[in-house]
């Protein structure tokens, strides 16, 4: 086969494809569905859906004469009703009414082609729906006759000649009548619902309240001019236990969407030319008139509609005395109608209260918070006490400064304290209550020098940096440039005019009284009066807490304790393995004692951290000092560091008396004037034994020979334990001396051996003093005496143990490698031992 053939053969395929494709665009479709009323709406070239109809009609015989006309607006987003009367209607209930014609099949039924059979007839049919399309002059019609066993028979546009039985139910609103079709809701409604409402009115023969959204989430009263208004409950005022109840805008817009009509039987006039006896006349109904302004979608164009409510509706007529029909509750409701409808409904009045009620009384809406700022934007404070005036200035993100009383330096502040001071401003709900602004001599608002804060958001003007031009930069190179002079003062404001001040007047009850003055609006509000204590205090409240001191890598080569009429000195060592030590050198008793090394560690470590929870005064007088427990002071902690040029450098630290309080202790560096509170844990730090707790430290299997002496109170005479370790058995254990019958444990000596190779004094209680007569520790009183023969030590390790002090719950105790020291040990590691006796070791 040659390439011409196979071009033939291609394009006789091609053809006979495209000849076929076209058969198939050209060709009759799917057919109708047959069982269809109007078969023709699901035309596949040309199918027809719900939302494509604009207009229904119905005309109705039975059970009344009336025509229904259904419009679908041009802006394809609401049905409403032409006629009988101009109506709004619920866009749900005729939408499935379309949606029902358009979908309606025929049962399987035995029909007469005889339309009158079936009253089908136009002088007959019960009722004549038509559907006009959308763009078109295209019609549909449904005509309804007869019915039988759950059908009624009907006909179509498309079917004319032909009697069709449909299910009744299938087709149950169009049998719906006027107020059946018609809305039950008034205000509610809009895409959004009341997230588009942007302005509400109520009025009533009281007074008028007007809100108006201010930004998102954020709303403002007009009327009264009570400022910014609650939105919704915040966590600082939990939401009311009566969910019916108007507290905030939100629950207002909740209340008014909910005044609607209950049920078909409240439809009390669907056209009324004298709306008198309603209450309905005009524009001023005689309870209330509600107003809402809303903008639907991205139409720009607000709409606005009105609720008028009228009279209350009055209770029927007392019954006859024959008439033995059950009593019904008198109707508790009110006339009521839009403003720009005819048309007069029933409203429940317990819907109608909730708004009736806050506008009695509208200022349980008024906006609970002191201020509302953005922290993060506030750059700058002022506050006018008794001790000057402080200015707080946030030149960067990262820092606020003080200025105070006019200084032209500034002086670091206290970031977190400055936050904290904002955070306490802004805390939501704190306005406990709304006092009358025309008795601000009364509340105090108007004295000479009272207590104002000032707070600038976003208020420091920002330094605009010139760029140098080329040839003023090359100019006069040779001149020497002169450092540029740096502004005195704080940074300058945009603006003299605070975004929010408060002036602070009398405290009552619990509260004080602020005038608070936001943009050209004045409030009295009562707030907790402790928010009137954080602005009375002086600049070193304010003032940065962070203590200057020696780096966490300078290596401590002294440290040095005053307490208590006694002086404690370490220093750094290293023992014969080349590990750090620290040796004590002071107080003599204690001089060549080796120190405790964590102990002495966290008594470091504590002087390096020390905190100042607040500053207490600057340059005080010797007086002063003398009444913080600083001159003298309590503990005089000296820590020994190499300085920069190698000398060494000394760290003094002041600790006196404790706040009154209890929580904190006074202090001060030595080399500066500003006393402080530390914590109250650092002075116990301080005052803890330095001295090493070690008693003994020995291999407990170098040990040859344990004995005890003692158990006087116990035995009732002196008992002695004479122990010696069988050769190579280092379990092993045999009694020295002539125990009859006695079957020694050598567990429990094992265990013994090994707690006095590690033993620890818990307390000392005194050094190189020697034992008191009340500790019972001489030779004749003593519990009980320890010796322990150690392979290696030229003499015997001896351990005498004394009273028990149950308080401190251990033993008095001694040992001949501590000399003269007392000191005390656990009582839950000697008691077994001490109150069995012999027993304690035998099996």
């Amino acid at each position: 086969m040659n390439f011409r053939t196979t071009y033939i053969l291609f394009g006789i395929l091609a053809a006979f494809l495209l000849l076929f494709g076209v058969a198939l665009w050209l060709g009759p479709g799917e057919p109708p569905d047959e069982k269809l009323v109007l078969p023709s709406v699901k035309d596949p070239a040309n199918p027809v859906q719900a939302g494509d109809i604009e207009t229904v009609t119905i005309q109705r015989r039975e059970p009344r004469d009336e025509t229904i006309t259904l419009v679908f607006d041009q802006e394809g987003k609401h049905w409403h009703m032409t006629q009988p009367y101009d109506l709004r209607v619920d866009d749900a209930a005729v939408s499935r009414l379309v949606d029902q014609l358009l979908t309606a099949q025929k049962e399987t039924a035995d029909t007469t082609s005889n339309l009158s059979d079936w009253k089908l007839n136009p002088d007959q049919a019960t009722a004549t729906v038509t559907l006009k399309k959308k763009g078109g002059d295209k019609e549909w019609w449904v005509r309804i006759g007869k019915e039988g066993p759950g059908v009624v028979y009907v006909t179509s546009s498309d079917r004319p000649k032909e009697a069709l039985a449909v299910k009744k139910s299938s087709l149950e609103n169009v049998f719906k009548g006027v107020n059946d079709l018609r809305s039950k809701e008034l205000l509610a409604g809009g895409s959004f619902g009341q997230f588009n409402i942007d302005r509400v009115d109520v009025r009533g023969p009281k007074g008028e309240v007007l809100l108006k959204k201010a930004g998102e989430g954020r709303w403002r009263f007009e009327k009264p001019p009570y400022g910014e208004a609650d939105y919704e409950e915040s966590g600082a005022r939990p939401p009311t236990a009566d969910n019916k109840k108007v507290t905030t805008v939100k629950s207002l817009l909740n209340a008014v969407e909910s005044i609607r009509v209950d049920s078909t039987d409240d439809f009390v006039a669907a056209h009324a030319d004298d709306m008198s006896p309603y209450g309905l006349a005009g524009d001023k109904p005689e309870t209330l008139r509600v107003e809402v302004r809303r903008h639907e979608g991205d139409d720009k164009t607000p709409t606005t509609q009105a609720l008028l409510i009228g009279k209350k509706v009055e209770a029927k007529a007392d019954k006859k005395p024959d008439d033995k029909t059950p009593d019904k509750k008198p109707e508790d409701k009110y006339y009521a109608r839009l403003a720009n409808e005819q048309a007069v409904v029933k409203v429940s009045a317990d819907a109608v209260k909730p708004v009736l009620d806050f506008l009695d009384k509208p200022d349980v809406a008024r906006n609970k918070d002191l201020v509302q700022i953005d922290q993060a934007k506030a750059d700058a404070i002022d506050i006018k006490n008794q001790s000057g005036l402080l200015k707080l200035r946030r030149p960067d993100k990262a820092t606020w400064q003080l200025y105070a009383n006019n200084a032209k330096e500034p002086r670091k502040a206290d970031y977190d304290a400055v936050q904290d001071l904002l955070k306490a401003l802004d805390e939501k709900g704190q306005v406990k209550a709304f006092p009358d602004p025309g008795r601000e001599a009364e509340l105090g608002l108007n004295k000479k020098d009272p207590v104002t804060v000032s707070v600038w958001v976003d208020g420091l003007k920002k330094d605009e940096k010139k760029e140098e031009k080329p040839a003023e930069e090359a100019k006069d190179k040779k001149e020497e440039k002169k450092e540029e002079k740096k502004p005195e003062g704080p940074p300058a404001l945009k603006d003299e005019k605070p975004t929010v001040k408060l002036t602070f007047g009398n405290t009552d009850k619990g509260v004080v009284h602020v005038l608070r003055e936001v943009g050209g609006e004045k409030t009295v509000v009562d707030v907790p009066d402790t928010l009137l204590g954080r602005f009375e205090q002086t600049e070193l409240a304010f003032l940065d807490r962070t203590l200057p001191s020696f780096s966490e890598t300078a290596e401590v080569i002294k440290l040095v304790l005053a307490r208590g009429g006694e002086t404690y000195e370490v220093t750094r060592d290293k023992d014969s393995s080349g590990a750090v030590v620290w040796k004590i050198n002071q107080p003599p008793a204690l001089a060549g004692r080796t120190a405790d090394t964590a102990k002495v560690d966290q008594v470091v470590a504590t002087l390096r951290g020390l905190q100042a929870t607040r500053l207490v005064a600057e340059k005080p007088a010797p007086d002063v000092l003398k009444k913080y427990g600083l001159e003298p002071p309590a503990i005089r902690a000296v820590v020994t560091v190499p300085g920069d040029d190698k000398k060494p450098k000394e760290w003094v630290y002041l600790i006196g008396g404790e706040s009154e309080d209890k929580a904190g202790r006074y202090a001060k560096l030595g080399d500066r004037d500003l006393v402080f509170l530390t914590p109250a844990d650092v002075a116990k730090t301080l005052q803890t034994d330095l001295a090493s707790p070690k008693v003994f430290a020995f291999d407990p299997a170098k040990v040859k020979e344990i004995k005890l002496v003692g158990w006087k109170k116990v035995a009732g005479f002196t008992v002695t334990l004479d122990l010696a370790r069988k050769p190579g058995d280092l379990a092993g254990w045999v009694v020295k001396n002539n125990l009859s019958d006695f079957n020694l444990d050598a567990k429990k000596v094992d265990e013994l051996v090994n707690e006095l190779s590690k033993l620890n004094a818990e307390q000392f209680v005194s050094f190189k003093a020697g034992p008191k007569p009340e500790y019972e520790l001489g030779p004749a009183e003593r519990t009980l005496q320890i010796e322990i023969t150690v392979e290696g030590e030229k003499a015997p390790l001896t351990l005498a143990l004394g009273k028990l002090d149950a308080g401190k719950k251990g033993y008095y105790a001694e040992s001949s490698v501590l000399k003269g020291d007392v000191f005390l040990v656990a009582q839950d590691r000697f008691e077994k031992v001490v109150t069995g006796g012999l027993k304690y070791f035998s099996r």
